[in-house]
């Protein structure tokens, strides 16, 4: 996802949970949404674009800064740092819960 996308997306989760989106005064945003319960979010993250099969609204964005290249790029190019990882998996992962 690009970094106007993923713009598009925040302002609008922002704007379902009633908190005013102001890019030039983010942290004012970030305190409201950090005020906000978790299943308040999840029942709204899905309205932040239109939804199609194997949708998902929040992905790795690169913004150059903290993401510099996609997740896939950075394996690659071998440009991530070799550390033990722990991987697993919870039943119905994924599944939108109405």
């Amino acid at each position: 996802m690009d970094t106007d996308e993923a713009l598009k997306r925040s302002s609008r989760l922002s704007e379902e949970l009633g908190c005013r989106f102001d890019e030039d005064n983010v942290e004012d945003t970030l305190e409201c949404l950090r005020e906000k319960k978790w299943n308040d979010i999840t029942a709204v993250e899905y309205n932040v674009d239109e939804y199609t099969l194997n949708f998902f609204p929040f992905v790795p964005t690169v913004d150059e800064t903290f993401l510099p290249a996609s997740p896939r790029a950075l394996l690659e190019n071998n440009r991530v740092k070799d550390v033990p990882i722990l991987i697993g998996n919870n039943a119905n992962e994924g599944t939108k819960v109405a």
